[in-house]
């Protein structure tokens, strides 16, 4: 028998079992995430290297979700409210997610990333915008709207898990620049839409970090908009 297996029969023996259980907890605090249940980023971790190494990435898809405006629903429910709209977009990608054989973790902050079947992720991605377009939450006689910024990338002969995370990554901040309401697939050339390291200071809000995007998809030109408030740059 391997070293890490565990007969089952220790588990009759009560400071066996009672060892067992010990392990099983700490394996749960190590690689879930304590606000949601969902599975933490160390976990994610874990899991892409185990993907990687089985030569999952063609048959994997990765979806990557931002909360938009959250620090405006700290601002409206507190810390504690904001907690539960996190608790309350996390059940609702379980719901969502649940006979799609999916990974569903909270990586860090108000982002979450799902591990999917790539055959499955284009329906999934439809459910997620119909489901999470609008997530009511309600703390101490407050009441706050969430939504979620979607990205996402569908594997690829030749392509990393980590950078199939990082791509769906960047499609989900590209939506959320461009204040898509849609999601955003990765393509080749997606990329190119961002301005790099082009940061000015908005003349309507005076934001300094704000990140340009190029938006010559959606209308004429090159307009590049302030993503803090929308506010046009010129052409």
């Amino acid at each position: 028998m391997p070293n890490d297996e565990i007969p089952i029969a220790l588990s009759k023996i009560p400071a066996a079992a009672k060892a067992i259980e010990v392990v099983t907890y700490l394996a749960r605090d190590a690689f879930i995430d304590a606000k949601t249940s969902l599975l933490n980023e160390a976990a994610l971790n874990v899991l892409t290297k185990e993907y990687s190494a089985a030569g999952a990435n063609e048959r994997l898809a990765v979806i990557f979700l931002d909360v938009r405006e959250f620090k405006h629903i700290n601002a409206v429910l507190g810390y504690i409210g904001a907690d539960a709209a996190l608790r309350r977009v996390a059940a609702a990608i379980l719901q969502t997610v649940d006979d799609a054989k999916a990974d569903c973790f909270r990586q860090h902050g108000d982002e979450f990333v799902i591990f999917l079947p790539a055959e499955k992720a284009e329906s999934i991605v439809q459910l997620v915008e119909q489901r999470l377009g609008s997530v009511s939450v309600e703390y101490d006689g407050k009441k706050a709207d969430c939504s979620v910024t979607i990205g996402y990338c569908i594997g690829e002969l030749g392509l990393s898990v980590d950078a199939l995370i990082e791509r769906a990554g960047n499609a989900c901040s590209i939506a959320k620049e461009m204040g898509s309401r849609s999601a955003v697939a990765w393509h080749a050339d997606i990329e190119k839409e961002l301005i790099d390291q082009d940061r000015q200071r908005c003349g309507v809000c005076s934001a300094t970090t704000t990140l340009l995007v190029r938006v010559s998809q959606r209308q004429p030109g090159s307009l590049s908009l302030c993503s803090n408030c929308g506010a046009p740059f010129g052409r």
